[in-house]
């Protein structure tokens, strides 16, 4: 009886060892923590090349010296031009002039270098801008006008201008200048009398 307990315990103890051998050959591998690893290192690994590789728009700014050429040639470029609305764009990464000319009662659309010496494009428009209109009688250019603002802040960049009517009814150039600290300024200039009215 006892050898036949012994074999029983024997038997007991090999088939347990059996198990927790069977056991730790099923255990199933954790990839999990490994593979979660890889995954993120190399989603980090390709938002850090993302973030090298990409590189950002140019701003839509220009110097004002090549926004004043601009309005020289866009207003070179048409016979009796008046320019009276010019921004600047960036195209396919390129910075570039849009500018819109009133002449004898139409109006032209020309695309300037960013140097703001040469026309890449010319399109007479269909259907005139009401702001051509807005030019009659007016004694301000586009011109002075910038001048007049970038006598303000010398060292802003050029944003945009245009010729529009204020509350009360006047006659304005509005122009865009945007300092070193990216702040923009919206000065107001009377196109009759060159007066600043804003800010």
């Amino acid at each position: 009886m006892r050898f036949t307990r012994t074999t029983a315990a024997v038997a007991a103890t090999g088939l347990t060892a059996f198990t927790l051998v069977a056991c730790g050959d099923n255990k199933p591998e954790q990839p999990s923590l490994t593979d979660a690893s890889s995954t993120s290192a190399s989603a980090e690994s390709t938002d850090t090349t993302g973030a090298t590789t990409t590189t950002e728009a140019p701003a839509e700014l220009a110097t004002v010296a090549a926004a004043q050429s601009a309005l020289q040639t866009a207003a070179g470029a048409v016979p009796g031009g008046q320019p009276f609305d010019l921004e600047v764009e960036v195209t396919d990464g390129q910075v570039q002039f849009e500018a819109k000319v009133a002449s004898d009662g139409d109006e032209h659309k020309l695309v300037i270098d960013a140097a703001g010496e040469k026309v890449i494009s010319q399109t007479k428009s269909d259907k005139p801008d009401d702001d051509v209109a807005k030019l009659a009688g007016t004694t301000v250019t586009a011109a002075q006008a910038l001048d007049t603002a970038s006598g303000k802040q010398p060292e802003a960049q050029f944003k945009e201008l245009e010729i529009d009517t204020n509350d009360a009814d006047v006659v304005v150039w509005e122009v865009e200048l945007v300092d070193a600290a990216g702040a923009e300024t919206e000065y107001t200039i009377d196109a009759h009398t060159g007066e600043v009215l804003t800010p």
